[in-house]
């Protein structure tokens, strides 16, 4: 069924643009047959994989944001700086 108002047009649009399409519809018998199957041999690994975190945690990026933070400039040494630029044009014109 075609969408009908504006806003589900809109929605549907960008959902075909943006979100990946759905995988084929999977029949339970065949999982639950695969399931109870179990091998006699086993894989067994010299050492252990780590897994590292694919996000940084929430600590991770307070300190991230906290370390990037810079004050914002005051007026009097923004017009110190606008001054400075004056000079130097004049100086060089």
């Amino acid at each position: 069924m075609p969408p009908t108002t504006i806003g589900a047009k809109v929605a549907s649009g960008l959902a075909t643009l943006y979100l990946p399409p759905l995988p084929p519809p999977i029949d339970t018998a065949q999982i639950t047959a695969r399931g109870t199957r179990t091998s006699g041999k086993k894989i067994v690994t010299s050492h252990p994989v780590s897994k590292k975190p694919l996000r940084t945690s929430l600590k991770e990026e307070i300190q991230l944001a906290t370390a990037l933070y810079e004050p914002p400039t005051s007026y009097n040494t923004r017009t110190s700086f606008d001054l400075k630029r004056m000079v130097e044009d004049q100086v060089s014109s």
